[in-house]
């Protein structure tokens, strides 16, 4: 059974907490690069990084954070969340950064989870944060700092909190890897989200195997144009970057049309992607910049098969890897870099640090080898997961019954050992007797040249009490005009008959996560009206 073996933490485990990695990279490599904000920014080199940590982390203990307070984030991309993030977890406490789109009740919400100290408040956001706190905080116990600072290179200073009282610089101490570090929060796409609490270690852990699935070095740098308060932005960009001593680029968010532009002009070897991001850069027109890339090393979650080798011929890139996980989780499957795999495959299991199964959803026995079922995991060392979620025990026990992580992935194990992601649980489709995976439709449907985006879910007719449709949601190219007969005739060249969707209906835009997740309960909910019905040739 072939299994991943290459992953090797970069350090004892009394070092992975990223304070003391900071110190560790300040005193051997004082003013190489750390942080960038866009390729026009200027560098923070790792002795002035820790530096600014130390200041704001002076002024916070003074404002009367505490080790185990929790600290909301309510911030823009920017060095400044960098900077705050590391400052909080540096005094032992605990940051949750939220979504800073997020307004009402979905704020309130995220803000009464994690029950905070202190909310860091960029002073554009103020607005919304006083409508959800009069929800979340009637009684105003909870304390508020806004940030006025620029999003850009000014924040090389450490950032202007008003309301904080100026505080002496604190000594930065590594400190105890199995304390909580972090609150991230799920992508809510299915119901309310849940504050998953991330101790140190698996922060470092996770951090190590994105480094160790690029082969990173301190000569890489990582572009990172993804929210910092998800997974992709810290531990695909930021976390990487400092345990190799290499540099992170960041950017408010990803583009699509400039990423050429900011792969060329930044240097960048590494960098990752969400969802349909790679259509849609291979969407865009070819151009000089494309010719300029030093990418070497991208990795997605998920990587359409017939989207690989256009993508390493376009940029030059000899490694595009996938994986299995979730934040939950960090990864329990990583695919060996630059090694061929099976069509499809998301990788091997890391065998050393996991173990896991595909079980039947309903008894979790295992099943066997080629059958899909639900991808259920459990670690063979200790603080590499999460610690559950915070506030929340019977969301807690719920995932971890029986001894086993489950993750709400449907996947599949082939004889060899290789993993497949199928589809999410909740997201798979029942039609006529058969499962049929969101995923393949909507591969299939994004092979069409006019289509932009996609996303299948099921629509359950009335009166059926189990069977379903398939809904296919789109979005075409600009200048593209919808003719669903010519898509169904180009679906039923590529899906059995099962599995070709009975509606289709085109839309301006797929609703999102910033973080790039498509919320299928949003598409569930809107249902049919206004779709194209194959069996009727009308409209809905």
């Amino acid at each position: 059974m072939l299994t991943y073996r290459d992953m090797t933490p970069s350090r004892p485990f009394a070092g992975w907490h990223m304070t003391g990695v900071l110190l560790e990279q300040a005193a051997a490599r004082p003013d190489a690069p750390f942080l960038r904000w866009t390729h026009e920014g200027e560098p923070v080199p790792y002795a002035r990084a820790a530096e600014i940590v130390a200041r704001l982390a002076g002024d916070l203990a003074a404002a009367g954070v505490k080790d185990g307070d929790r600290v909301v984030l309510f911030l823009p991309n920017s060095l400044a969340n960098v900077w705050c993030w590391f400052a909080v977890n540096a005094l032992g406490a605990v940051d949750a950064p939220i979504n800073p789109v997020f307004f009402g009740p979905l704020l309130a919400h995220q803000i009464r989870l994690v029950k905070p100290r202190l909310v860091i408040c960029d002073v554009s956001l103020k607005p919304q944060l006083d409508e959800a706190l009069a929800e979340a905080d009637p009684e105003r116990r909870i304390r508020v700092l806004l940030h006025e600072g620029e999003a850009g290179a000014a924040t090389h200073a450490p950032p202007r909190l008003s309301g904080a009282t100026a505080g002496s610089p604190l000594t930065l101490v590594a400190g105890d890897p199995r304390q909580p570090a972090t609150i991230l929060y799920t992508s809510g796409t299915t119901g309310p989200s849940k504050g998953v609490l991330m101790p140190h270690a698996q922060m470092h852990f996770y951090s190590d195997q994105t480094a160790n699935i690029h082969r990173m070095t301190a000569d890489d740098v990582y572009l990172a144009p993804f929210p910092l308060f998800h997974a992709s932005g810290r531990v695909h960009g930021v976390g990487p970057a400092l345990l190799t001593g290499g540099s992170c680029v960041l950017y408010d968010r990803f583009s699509a049309t400039h990423f050429a532009e900011r792969v060329a002009k930044s240097g960048g070897t590494i960098t990752n992607f969400l969802g349909s991001m790679i259509k849609l850069v291979l969407d865009q027109p070819a151009g000089a910049f494309d010719r300029q890339s030093r990418l070497r090393s991208v990795q997605a979650v998920p990587v359409p098969a017939s989207l690989v080798a256009p993508l390493k011929q376009r940029f030059g890139i000899e490694n595009v890897c996938e994986v299995l996980g979730m934040t939950e989780l960090s990864w329990p499957v990583m695919s060996p870099y630059a090694a061929p795999r099976p069509s499809g495959a998301a990788g091997l299991l890391v065998a050393d640090w996991y173990e896991a199964i595909v079980a039947d959803p309903e008894s979790d026995r295992e099943l066997p080898a080629g059958e899909v079922g639900e991808f259920l995991v459990r670690p063979k060392h200790p603080w590499i997961t999460c610690l559950g979620y915070e506030n929340d025990t019977a969301k807690t026990v719920e995932t971890q019954r029986n001894l086993w992580f489950h993750s709400g992935d449907l996947a599949r194990r082939d004889a060899e050992g290789w993993f497949y992601f199928v589809d999410r649980l909740k997201d798979s489709i029942r039609r006529r007797g058969e499962s049929i995976s969101s995923f393949e439709v909507e591969e299939a449907i994004l092979a069409h040249p006019a289509v932009a985006d996609a996303a299948a879910v099921a629509h359950r007719l009335p009166g059926e009490a189990k069977d379903e449709e398939i809904l296919a949601c789109l979005v075409l190219h600009a200048g593209q005009v919808f003719d669903p007969a010519a898509l169904l005739a180009h679906l039923k060249g590529r899906l059995p008959r099962h599995a070709v969707p009975r509606y289709l209906k085109c839309l301006p835009a797929l609703p999102k996560t910033q973080s790039g997740k498509v919320q299928k309960a949003e598409l569930r909910k809107a249902g049919i009206a206004g779709a194209w019905d194959a069996e009727t040739g009308e409209v809905a």
